[in-house]
Parts: structure tokens; sequence; C-alpha cells
């Protein structure tokens, strides 16, 4: 599936995407969820993943690099969560990733005083989690993309730091897109999926929620306008509330919209907008009537105290 091509971003400000512009994501995430159960074989078994084309060899030829930043807890599946998550993932998938070696001569030339036991072909210079793991599942073998030149001391620190610093996760809309259309394809509960993948629960709840956005707020979560906690509870309102939110711009806060009730007149609302204000109306227990309506005149603009005292007079 190709990536979405995303509009440029305004730099007149930091309001993020103007109404009218959002990621295309959307229209993605529900053309593959209409075809990934037609692309499915007819006994309904997955699709067997391509076969491996880089080099491998038997576990039993890696070794740890010695001078490794990581500390020997990031190692214990039983210490580290994380990497109890993705060994769980290893006995469906395996290991998906190559790791980064330097040949046992080389490792040596530059560190003459380090020791390997005999049957060492291969100093891992990034991937040291993933061989911890391999040997916590027992995998036979593992995939290896082999650079000597990391021997180097220096180069090898750079290249972790380098690994590391530019990591780039998934837009959380498309990765929700992927969650929802591998969930059409096996037809498993979210529960079984998070499981399966070594991630939790939660995770795959709120990834699923972001697309219940409507398209604008999605693209600007896609291009880090909004973030996701931010996001979710706009997730939660129905599209026309989230339309009325976005109609009124920064700070698209649910907060700001007040809902009508079933009467339309009773709100003061004709034209069948929310109402909203800037900030919450705080009204104290002791206060007298006086005080009230001196608040209300503080705080609200003059078409919602013109609602307000509709909806009192239709009270009195």
């Amino acid at each position: 599936m190709p990536a979405p091509q995303r509009p440029k971003k305004s730099r007149s400000g930091s309001s993020g995407l103007p109404s009218t512009a959002h990621s295309d994501t959307a229209a993605i995430v529900s053309a593959v969820l209409t075809t990934t159960r037609a692309e499915l074989p007819a006994d309904g078994a997955s699709a067997a993943p391509p076969p491996a084309s880089q080099m491998d060899a038997p576990l039993a030829e890696f070794a740890h690099r010695p001078d490794n930043p990581r500390w020997a807890r990031e190692y214990d599946p039983e210490a580290d969560p994380e990497l109890a998550a993705f060994a769980a993932t290893v006995d469906e998938f395996g290991i998906l990733q190559a790791v980064t070696v330097c040949s046992r001569e080389a490792w040596l030339e530059h560190h003459p005083h380090d020791k390997f036991a005999d049957e060492v072909r291969y100093v891992v210079i990034m991937g040291n989690r993933r061989l911890a793991t391999a040997r916590h599942k027992k995998v036979d073998r593992l995939p290896l993309h082999r650079n000597d030149r990391l021997a180097d001391p220096r180069l090898s620190k750079e290249s972790g730091i380098i690994e590391n610093y530019h990591r780039k996760p998934y837009d959380p809309i498309r990765e929700g897109g992927e969650m929802a259309a591998v969930l059409a394809m096996t037809g498993e509960s979210k529960r079984a999926f998070a499981e399966r993948m070594g991630i939790s629960h939660t995770q795959v709840n709120q990834r699923l929620q972001l697309l219940d956005l409507i398209p604008e707020f999605q693209g600007m979560v896609s291009d880090l306008a909004m973030p996701v906690q931010k996001a979710l509870k706009i997730a939660v309102l129905p599209a026309e509330a989230q339309r009325a939110l976005l109609e009124l711009g920064q700070p698209y806060d649910p907060a700001r919209l007040i809902t009508e009730p079933d009467s339309g007149s009773a709100s003061g609302a004709e034209d069948g907008k929310s109402l909203s204000t800037t900030s919450a109306v705080k009204i104290p227990k002791s206060s007298t009537p006086d005080d009230v309506a001196q608040v209300l005149r503080d705080k609200l603009e003059p078409a919602l105290l013109d609602a307000v005292l509709h909806i009192l007079n239709q009270a009195s």
C-alpha cells in the first residue's frame, strides 16, 4: 500500500492543517478494508511469507559486541517487558530484521584483547537485543548483514547512536489502518491480535479509535500537528460534533462544545450550531443571583449570554 501524499504544512502559524486539507489516509484505509477479504486464499489460510533473501548463520556463530552500551537487564525478557513482547512474536514470525555484524577477525584487529569462543565467527554491532531474543527462544539461525568497517571503535559507537536516534515509528493513523486491515483479514479479536503481536491491548484500541476521527483531524495527527492523546479525546465524539469543533478552530478542545438539547429553540442556537465558551465558567456555591448574573456577563460572549437568558426565560 503506497504511503499517502500529505499536503504541505502551512508556515503561517501553529494552527495545523486547514479544514479543507488533510491526509488521504482515511480513503486508503477504507480501500484496504474493502479489498483485504477478497485477497485471502479460498480456504482462509494466511498467505505464506516471502522467502528470506539475506544471509544467515547458526546462532552459535554470533557473539555480543563486548563494549555494547546496553545494560545486562535489557537482554533479559523477564526483566524487560519490551523484550518479552518482542519474544512473543518470534514463534510465528521469526527474527524479521537482520543483525549487523563484523567478522571476528575484523573485530580482533581493532580490539586484540577481547576473547571469544572458538565457534564464534561474527560480532553483533547492531541488533544485540535480537540476538538475545533468538537465544531465549532457541532460534536455530539468525539473518545477518556483514560490514567489517564497523569493527573500528569510532564507527561501531557512531553506528549504534545513528540506529537508535533515527528510528521513526509508524504514523499513528497508518498504524491503525494496518491493524484494522489485519483484523479484517484474520477475523480475530483485538485482544488476541495484541497478544499475538506482542503489544498492549490498550495500544491496539487507541490506534483503531483514531480511525474514528474525521479526515481533517486524521491529517493533523499524521502530520504531527496534533498529539495522539488529544486526538483520542476528539475521536470519541460523533462526526458532526467533530466538524463543529473543527469549525471553532484552535484549540480543538471537546470541552468547548456545548451539546444542544433535543429542542433547538430551548438552547438559543436556532441555527443549529453548537455554542461554546473559551474557558470553563465557574460559579461558587455561595453566589447570590446578582453574583451569578455578573459572572455570566463577564465570562460569556454576547450571543451566548443571549442564549442563556433565553433558556432561563423559558424555564421560568
